[in-house]
């Protein structure tokens, strides 16, 4: 997690070598989201830009008929 206050706002920059598409995007997004949202706060700031980088996006087999 990179945190960078730009023009009074919090932004966060998350880097993940590996996501899981169906199980962990999701929730890693709210997550990260909700922690940009708190440090805000704290720094008495406003929330800016949140950017998710990935090196590996994937979806293991045994998740794909739930998508169909």
């Amino acid at each position: 997690m990179h945190f960078m206050i730009r023009d009074f706002k919090l932004d966060l920059t998350v880097y993940m070598r590996s996501n899981d598409l169906w199980l962990g995007f999701p929730y890693d997004i709210m997550n990260f989201t909700t922690i940009q949202q708190l440090v805000a706060e704290m720094l008495e700031c406003k929330v800016g830009k949140y950017t998710h980088v990935i090196g590996s996006m994937h979806m293991y087999a045994g998740d794909v008929y739930k998508i169909e």
